[in-house]
């Protein structure tokens, strides 16, 4: 994992730590969470580590299957929007 990774990691855990939210980070590449927070809203009653080893496929054991399909199309186009997003920052560089 990538050093920058690693520290913001920890700052999102602190943060979230101080005010009980709920989050994980995935990676989208391997379609695996990174980090998953420990506040059980997200977790639905799965264990904070069984949740990571299930990895992307954790989305299916928590949301209704007719609409899944819904929710990976609005994911991906979530990760579209991030990778223009990116691209339009690295030309108003130049």
């Amino acid at each position: 994992m990538y050093e920058r990774t690693k520290v913001s990691l920890n700052i999102i855990d602190s943060l979230i730590n101080v005010y009980d939210l709920s989050a994980y980070v995935v990676d989208c590449e391997k379609k695996s969470f990174i980090y998953v927070s420990s506040n059980a809203l997200f977790l639905s009653g799965y264990d904070r580590e069984k949740v990571i080893n299930i990895g992307y496929e954790f989305y299916s054991y928590i949301i209704e299957k007719q609409e899944l399909e819904w929710f990976y199309q609005v994911n991906q186009s979530a990760q579209i929007f991030f990778i223009i997003y990116q691209c339009i920052n690295v030309v108003n560089l130049f």
